[in-house]
């Protein structure tokens, strides 16, 4: 977000409610390896969600939806400027109560009453503060912060119906931040950067249960996220710009079910040189040192090289990515409830880094009101890291009586709903894929455009057998129309999605 690392996951995915979307400007997506600005977990790429929090002249707007299951969203915007100072505020509130399509589930064949559902129901709540401060033209500063809450609302749990819960899950995150940039005139300009994310999970318990009462909270993990970067940005010729960077980061993982509390820093320089050579060329120069606390040195290289006549472009790229395996790859040693289910998660201290091999060829044409590109990229990873999980009742009796002595509380739970879960480093994988886009404007306020991408990706075990890569998407597809018209102060909008 604004180019920083997100920070807070729910089972491994991202918590995209921390972000209001009320306020998101643009959405930017970098394909393939892009370690040499960013660092670790670069390997495929980044999207970059960038909000638009400005103040260049004091509004106010309220936005106000309602739609069925009782969903509701409500948003603020307070934007105040006055000369040299300006402050923007956001808040945002949702609800939904939540809906099941079927009040029935199959359990090991047979059909039984359930209270799962389909789609939990929530409250959660965003607030943003951004102040700016402009005491000269070269100078500029600013101070952030936000605080966004989330608890869902699961079914309490009944007897002799299935899909009840004891607790819901409450989400809690704050963040704030600061910086300020100095132009250098037409040479460029200096900025450094500091941010600061803690995001914190907990149970709150609806019934009794164990040495917890009703409305008590129980923390079952925490994340903690602060990084500051200081870099250049040159024109030291009217065809080129250079960027130069020192960056550190560190990271914590509090757990307290597998009796975690680690955290790991970042150290890293890096630099990239555009350069618009002779008439049609436009080649690019990257690369980064990573020096990571648990794998190390790494170094990322990135080189491009843009053909470009009339409306014509050609773009080749070379990039090499890399990720550290996660604190909770490494470390995580527990037994967990996954609602109905459970799950025994090990982590492994041994794994390796992953590092990527990216390439790809883009071609594209562009007019003022047409567009249309084609790209093919090859990823190769090394040492990408995955999991295996496996039912506890498949596992010989010898490993069985092995977890029931580590976890004594397999001995309370069905073990039917039991799975161990392990990481490890695939041998390789491979990702080849193939995009398509294509955009135009037929008529003045009308807007269609449709993208194609097929990805395919596998990984290599130790056993020479090959499988689909967790969570890949062989086939995606999205089509959109957008109609914009004003009418003095009225303004119509008209929009029509499908994926």
């Amino acid at each position: 977000v604004n180019g920083r690392k997100m920070v807070g996951d729910i089972s491994g995915n991202v918590d995209l409610s921390q972000i209001d979307i009320n306020l998101i400007k643009r959405i930017e997506v970098l394909n393939g390896a892009a370690s040499t600005l960013y660092g670790s977990d670069a390997v495929g790429g980044v999207i970059n969600i960038i909000l638009d929090e400005s103040a260049d002249e004091s509004q106010f707007s309220s936005d106000s939806r309602y739609t069925r299951k009782n969903r509701f969203d409500q948003s603020l915007n307070l934007a105040l400027s006055a000369g040299k100072v300006g402050s923007f505020t956001g808040y945002n509130y949702s609800h939904s109560d939540g809906w099941q399509n079927s009040h029935f589930t199959d359990d090991d064949g047979e059909l039984v009453e359930t209270l799962s559902l389909l789609s939990l129901g929530y409250s959660s709540n965003n607030l943003t503060q951004r102040f700016t401060y402009d005491p000269t033209e070269r100078l500029s500063a600013y101070a952030e912060g936000t605080y966004y809450n989330k608890c869902l609302d699961r079914p309490v749990t009944r007897t002799g119906i299935t899909g009840g819960s004891k607790y819901n899950n409450f989400y809690e995150s704050y963040s704030w931040g600061a910086g300020a940039a100095y132009k250098l005139g037409a040479l460029g300009k200096l900025q450094f950067d500091y941010v600061g994310r803690t995001y914190g999970q907990w149970y709150k318990y609806m019934v009794e249960s164990g040495d917890y009462l009703p409305g008590d909270y129980q923390k079952t993990k925490r994340q903690k996220y602060h990084e500051a970067e200081l870099k250049g940005l040159f024109n030291f010729t009217e065809n080129s710009n250079t960027i130069f960077g020192i960056d550190y980061r560190h990271e914590t993982l509090i757990r307290p079910d597998s009796d975690l509390d680690k955290g790991l820093g970042t150290f890293s320089v890096y630099g990239q040189h555009e350069h618009r050579l002779w008439d049609h060329f436009t080649g690019i120069a990257g690369v980064r040192y990573d020096n990571h606390q648990s794998i190390g040195g790494r170094v990322t290289p990135k080189v491009s090289l843009m053909y470009s006549t009339g409306d014509f472009n050609v773009r080749g790229t070379y990039a090499m990515g890399y990720r550290a395996p996660g604190i909770d790859e490494l470390y995580y040693h527990m037994l967990k409830p996954m609602g109905s289910r459970h799950t025994i998660t090990f982590g492994n201290r041994d794994l390796k880094d992953e590092t990527s091999n990216y390439v790809s060829l883009n071609m594209e044409y562009r007019t003022s009101c047409f567009s249309a590109s084609v790209s093919g990229y090859l990823n190769f990873v090394k040492n990408m890291v995955t999991s295996s999980s496996t039912k506890f009742n498949a596992l010989d009796k010898e490993a069985q009586d092995a977890l029931i002595a580590e976890f004594p509380e397999i001995n309370d739970i069905k073990t039917s709903t039991l799975t161990v879960k392990e990481y490890y480093n695939f041998n390789k994988a491979t990702v080849k894929g193939v995009e398509v886009n294509i955009a135009g404007t037929p008529c003045r306020g009308l807007q269609l455009s449709a993208n194609y991408s097929l990805a395919y990706g596998r990984g290599l075990n130790d056993d020479g057998s090959w499988q689909r890569l967790n969570r890949s998407v062989l086939h995606t597809g999205t089509v959109t129309a957008n109609y914009f018209r004003t009418w003095g102060f009225y303004h119509l909008n008209v929009n029509l999605n499908g994926r």
